[in-house]
């Protein structure tokens, strides 16, 4: 049924809270906010790369290693790759800042919010991956006559 109206007329955008807010995202557990990530994660554009990255994050505690391959992120608690590309040590709000776009990693970098080893691309090369998509989207197309 909704395909059908779709179809006459059209998706209608209709005002909703904005799920990922700042707010939202910096209140998710980590483990919740990685699979946040993962489906970002534009699978097609991410498809034939390998990334490996080394998390730590001080103020939580916590390691992580994430993994781009076969256009899927995995994530992997209490890991460390010694085959990383990068190895970033940043709290979490520094990571918010740059997952959301409001601060480059070379900012971070030279700023001193950010500890980075390795390959510096490598990891703006994962946020590139991230796709931000509109909710309303057509559950079907029209196809064309001949």
């Amino acid at each position: 049924m909704s395909a059908a109206k779709d179809l006459r007329e059209g998706v209608k955008p209709v005002s909703v809270a904005v799920f990922a807010s700042p707010d939202t995202v910096s209140a998710m557990p980590l483990e919740l906010f990685f699979d946040f990530l993962s489906i970002r994660l534009d699978g097609p554009k991410a498809e034939g790369k390998t990334i490996k990255l080394n998390m730590d994050l001080p103020d939580t505690k916590q390691k992580y290693l994430l993994v781009v391959q076969y256009g899927v992120l995995q994530y992997h608690k209490d890991q460390q790759a010694s085959d990383a590309d990068a190895s970033l040590t940043l709290d979490r709000a520094t990571l918010n800042e740059v997952i959301a776009g409001k601060l480059k990693v070379e900012q971070g970098v030279t700023g001193g919010k950010i500890k980075l080893d390795g390959d510096p691309k490598k990891f703006e090369e994962f946020v590139g991956l991230l796709d931000s998509f509109d909710p309303w989207y057509q559950v079907v197309m029209p196809v064309g006559t001949k």
